[in-house]
């Protein structure tokens, strides 16, 4: 609204009035004049009192009438942006109880606009289905009872509705249509008041900051026009007072959504990604294009649901590309997905890897021994994901105006399914069972990839740590995802975790993760650039971010990036002999990963043996080990052999010289177990099972 002096320009009188008294009742006095020029008169009854206005529509006579209200209640003069005719002079003579004059007796209008609002404790929920209605249909803020002014407060659209072809969001009141988030807003929380905070971008693509204060809380927001600023802050409100979601991890007590990370922390896990690219972006010029896809990893040291606990960024990445097929790599040298939330996964793997390079120095470090010999994050530490827009795949499968509870987006049969990215351009199709073939690829087939909602749901149940570390470490699963834009709660929620809550007997220490899931206060703006050839990645302990070129998977001048599986690899090994366990070490013998190896054995006592000759030391090729030990259905019982000794020899460059990457992957027993309960899942309920690279990729050597 705009003052000037006692009166309000661009004011809807109708809404104004609804805030001083809400539930005002409007009736038809009269309908004269000829059918081509019809005068209206309208009626409004406050505290017992009828104020008329008349007009050339029903709706003006209506604005007409609650102006009227408010300027000899409350002398409050409004300028309507609707045309409407004007009061009209009653006749104080008759005994028609209609009141044009201030009453000593009507009580004292509220301070509009001058304070903050502070929260209400008996504030109600809901308000008038006609208020709110007013308040979408209008585009006009909503003024509540006892609200409070601000010094912030700015322009306020015109009374007059738009024509559908103008609207950013048409809304039509068909009960089975979708339902505006302004008006759910309106509807569920009575005092919500929007403002417009300023406007910025250039002058062809301007984005308007809208702001909506709402239970003593501020959520903000952009958009292109008002109207869509005005829609996107009322859907961030919605998400957050509402979402009531019962929320948990490996069994922990459930607590509710709201109460576990507060909006505040998500904008702050928020906030710190984004001042940590923009700090990455600065060492290197003219890589302004790399934010259209932004991820970064958390850690958070403390309580969840302190606001104020520690954290910084530990892992970063960038990019929108998958690698192109001519530049495929038998050697482990190219880094085959550059989407932002998978390079920011890998770039976190080097940060494990870092911290259990302090545990074989017995330095301090983010993990603790756990009593299977295998390492645990540290109690306290929790992780979170970060995404500047939805992932790819089936949480980004809806239309960003869809409101409505019920379905009716013309891919909803395909929801809940696997998807998939493919080479040489964006967005994903639905997966179909393909098998890719290295030769295949060569000869010119495109290359499928998961997409990054799919590879979500992964981490939710194999954790992000990936088959080599589990080797050292128990399941590592992110406690929270905060998106940017295109956020949809229900669909994010499906595609990350729910399609696969049935995934079951899963092998000890893994479980399906169900993490907090937020969107943020101040919405991104839809990226409308032309994606970077290059992906930006950094973790904790580097000095500066490295750059990979998505087409050929490498860094400049063909050189192979940090985040290769070789150079993880390489790392791997050179924790295992300080961290490798007994039973990793047991099960590299069993799967007959190093011919020749020499063992002394507790074979099984017989009828009449000496004990003396139940040990002995025999090539670990004569044992009898099952060959194919993940392929039956349970874990195969142990071999009637009992491995004493001689496991210490069983050293990394025993594995360098026989061991492929693809081979070592498969030591980690129970992840092997878990990786095919979740893709028997997928092929059951996903429409597909899952899209693997060529086996030609993990079969080197270093």
């Amino acid at each position: 609204l705009n003052y000037i002096g006692s009166e309000m320009t661009g004011a809807n009188a109708c809404m104004v009035l609804n805030s001083y008294h809400q539930g005002c009742n409007y009736e038809l006095v009269s309908e004269t004049g000829p059918p081509h020029k019809k005068e209206y008169v309208m009626g409004v009854v406050i505290l017992g009192s009828k104020y008329l206005g008349k007009g050339k529509s029903k709706k003006e006579a209506k604005q007409a009438a609650a102006a009227n209200a408010l300027e000899t209640i409350y002398h409050l003069r409004l300028s309507l942006g609707t045309g409407a005719a004007g009061v009209v002079k009653q006749d104080f003579s008759t005994d028609s109880g209609v009141v044009a004059a201030f009453s000593e007796d009507a009580p004292a209008p509220p301070p509009p606009f001058t304070t903050k609002a502070e929260p209400r404790d008996d504030e109600q929920v809901g308000t008038t289905a006609e208020a709110a209605d007013a308040a979408t249909l209008a585009g006009d803020k909503a003024v509540p009872e006892n609200s409070t002014p601000t010094d912030d407060t700015t322009e306020c659209p015109s009374a007059k509705r738009p024509r559908l072809d103008q609207q950013d969001n048409p809304v039509t009141t068909d009960s089975s249509s979708s339902v505006h988030p302004v008006q759910q807003l309106m509807r569920k929380y009575t005092g919500a008041v929007f403002f417009f905070t300023g406007v910025s971008g250039p002058p062809h693509a301007p984005q308007f900051e809208a702001m909506v204060r709402v239970r003593g809380l501020e959520f903000k927001g952009v958009g292109a026009s008002k109207k869509a600023a005005r829609s996107n802050v009322a859907d961030v409100a919605l998400q957050y007072l509402g979402d009531s979601r019962q929320d948990g991890i490996h069994g922990d007590a459930q607590v509710a959504n709201a109460s576990s990370i507060a909006q505040t922390l998500a904008d702050r896990i928020a906030q710190l990604s984004e001042e940590k690219y923009s700090e990455l972006v600065a060492m290197t010029p003219n890589n302004d294009k790399l934010r259209k896809v932004v991820s970064a990893i958390v850690m958070l040291k403390g309580p969840v649901g302190t606001s104020d606990a520690p954290a910084e960024v530990v892992a970063m990445g960038t990019g929108t590309k998958c690698i192109g097929g001519e530049s495929i790599s038998d050697s482990g040298l190219a880094v085959n997905d550059c989407h932002g939330e998978v390079i920011a996964r890998r770039s976190f793997l080097k940060f494990l890897y870092l911290q259990l390079e302090y545990c074989s120095k017995g330095q301090d470090s983010i993990f603790e021994k756990t009593p299977s010999g295998r390492y645990a994050v540290k109690p306290g530490i929790t992780f979170h994901l970060y995404i500047s827009t939805a992932p790819c795949g089936d949480a980004r499968i809806f239309s960003p105006t869809e409101m409505e509870a019920q379905d009716n987006h013309p891919l909803r049969a395909s929801r809940g399914l696997a998807r998939v990215k493919i080479e040489a351009g964006e967005g994903t199709v639905p997966a179909s069972d393909q098998i890719q073939t290295w030769d295949g690829i060569l000869n010119g087939e495109r290359i499928y990839t998961m997409s990054c909602s799919d590879k979500l749901a992964r981490w939710n149940v194999l954790g992000v740590q990936g088959a080599l570390l589990s080797i050292f470490v128990e399941p590592v699963y992110f406690k929270s995802l905060v998106v940017g834009s295109l956020y949809h709660e229900q669909h994010t929620h499906r595609a990350v975790y729910e399609r696969v809550r049935g995934v079951s007997g899963l092998p000890e220490g893994y479980a399906v993760n169900l993490p907090l899931i937020r969107g943020v206060s101040n919405q991104n703006a839809r990226e409308t650039t032309k994606s970077a050839q290059a992906s930006l990645n950094w973790s904790w302990g580097s000095r500066e971010p490295e750059y990979i070129k998505c087409k050929t998977g490498k860094c400049d001048e063909m050189v192979p990036s940090q985040l290769c599986k070789q150079v993880l690899m390489e790392r791997f090994l050179t924790l295992w002999d300080k961290l490798a366990g007994e039973a990793a070490r047991e099960e590299v013998l069993r799967q007959r990963l190093v011919p020749g190896f020499t063992v002394l054995v507790h074979q099984a006592p017989q009828l009449g043996a000496k004990a003396a000759d139940m040990d002995a030391t025999v090539p670990v090729d004569t044992l009898p080990f099952s060959q194919d030990f993940t392929s039956a259905e349970k874990v195969a019982p142990p071999p009637p052999v009992e491995i004493k000794a001689n496991l210490q020899k069983l050293t990394a460059l025993e594995l360098r010289k026989y061991c492929t990457y693809g081979q070592l992957k498969m030591v980690a027993l129970y992840y092997q177990e878990a990786k095919r309960k979740l893709f028997d899942h997928y092929k059951a309920n996903c429409g597909s099972c899952w899209i693997q690279k060529p086996s030609e990729m993990n079969n080197f050597r270093l």
